[in-house]
Order: structure tokens, then C-alpha cells, then sequence
């Protein structure tokens, strides 16, 4: 199975602070410097239809960003795994999960949450992730069929379809622990276009965190006529 990860932000609002930037920066600062520098995994045999890259590491001036969080909720648990647009925070476990299911040299820096009062939301150490693997996945030309999200964006609209209507692909993609998306490029030249929104587990990933009690994901279902839960079945 692959879980789709779109964390619920209802209860929850996130703020940060932009890191200043230094005087002397080194390493990347836009999203295309970053982009550029994803290096392409080779694979063996060639996957037809889906690419893999590394992406690179971050500098700490980069990563090294506070983050407010409003919960609206009284008496809500902080979630342990949140995807929260363009950033990935972790709890202390969840981290130790991921190295430990998927040793692809996620990067992960400390951070601080607190409410807007200023006080910690949790007895845990949080850490920013900077996700590491990135596919794209060729377009098949196809619609997805009925899905328990919904699907947001071009990058998604095509990559979906392709893993649902080829088996071949969807074993390949089953067996990456943790990734994100970025379009399929026709040049090498051409752009990334990212897809933050979201993060996609296997389901070793997804039973690791569930085993670690990893709060915020919960497998979507219909209740009362609408979906309830973070994580949507691919």
C-alpha cells in the first residue's frame, strides 16, 4: 500500500519565522538552487516510468526555523509526523523511525514549537526534516479513478493515475519508505516543480510510525458522510 499524507490543519495553525539570512551565506537560498542540485539515483534495471533524486543538504542557517502553533482544539495531541506545506516537522520517535526504516540520509535539525503563549506543545524535541527523496512519475494520460482525498495540483493529477493503472510502477513505488513529488522533466535543463503539500509512506513506514504511537496518522475513512483522517490510500 501507499499512504498519501496530507496532515490536518483544521485545529491547527502553524506560523514560523524566516531564518535571518547571514551576511556570508553559504549553501542554498532560492528553490531553484536547491532544485538544480538534485542528483539523480540511477536504478537497475531502468524504471520506465518513475525517476528518483537526492536531494541536497540544507544549510543550518536554513533550517534553523522557529515555529508558533495555535491549537484550537482543547485537549488535542500534538501530531508526531505533521506536513505543513513546503516543511516537514518530527517529533524526537518519529525521527528515530525514519532512520532507522529508511537510512536515505533524511536531514533534520532541532526546532522550536509553542503555542502563542510561548509554551511548549510538547514533552518532546521537534526537528524540521528536510526530505530528501523526490520521484516523478511519467504522466499515463489517464484519470484517476475515486480516491478517499483529493487531488490537488498538475504534478498529482498525473502521477496518481500512473501508479494506479500500472502495476509494474506501483511495486517499484511500494518499495520507497518515504518520498515526495516533483514533475516528470522532458529536458534535463527544465525546472522542478515540487509538491510539498503532501508525503507519500509505504506501508513499512506506516506500520513503523503506527508500532512508535506516532500521533496524527490516522487512515482515512467515511464518517457521516465525510472523510475523516490524515492518510489517504493510493
Amino acid at each position: 500500500m501507499i499512504y498519501r499524507l496530507c496532515s490536518n490543519t483544521t485545529d491547527i495553525l502553524y506560523s514560523s519565522t524566516n531564518p535571518p539570512m547571514p551576511a556570508f551565506r553559504t549553501g542554498l537560498m532560492h528553490g531553484c538552487e536547491y532544485e538544480f542540485q538534485f542528483e539523480e539515483i540511477p536504478t537497475e534495471p531502468e524504471w520506465e516510468h518513475c525517476r528518483l533524486y537526492k536531494a541536497p543538504i540544507l544549510p543550518d542557517w536554513r533550517m534553523n526555523t522557529p515555529y508558533t502553533v495555535q491549537i484550537r482544539k482543547k485537549g488535542m495531541v500534538f501530531p508526531g509526523f505533521i506536513s505543513t506545506g513546503t516543511k516537514i516537522l518530527v517529533s524526537e520517535t518519529a525521527k528515530q523511525v525514519v532512520e532507522e526504516v529508511d537510512p536515505f540520509s533524511h536531514q533534520f535539525w532541532p526546532v522550536t514549537v509553542t503555542d502563542k503563549k510561548g509554551n511548549s506543545v510538547s514533552d518532546e524535541q521537534y526537528f524540521r526534516m528536510n526530505m530528501r527523496r523526490f520521484i516523478s512519475i511519467a504522466d499515463c494520460g489517464q484519470h484517476a479513478s475515486h480516491t478517499d482525498f483529493g487531488i490537488i495540483g498538475e504534478v498529482e493529477r498525473h502521477a496518481i493515475p500512473s501508479i494506479r493503472n500500472n502495476s509494474t510502477l506501483r511495486q517499484q513505488v511500494e518499495s520507497l519508505c518515504l518520498w515526495q513529488l516533483v514533475n516528470w522533466r522532458k529536458l534535463p535543463s527544465e525546472a522542478f516543480m515540487r509538491y510539498e503539500l503532501v508525503v507519500f509512506m509505504n506501508q513499512t513506514m506506516v506500520d513503523s510510525l503506527w508500532a512508535a504511537g506516532i500521533e496524527g496518522l490516522e487512515e482515512i475513512k467515511i464518517v457521516r458522510n465525510n472523510y475523516k483522517g490524515t492518510l489517504g490510500h493510493v
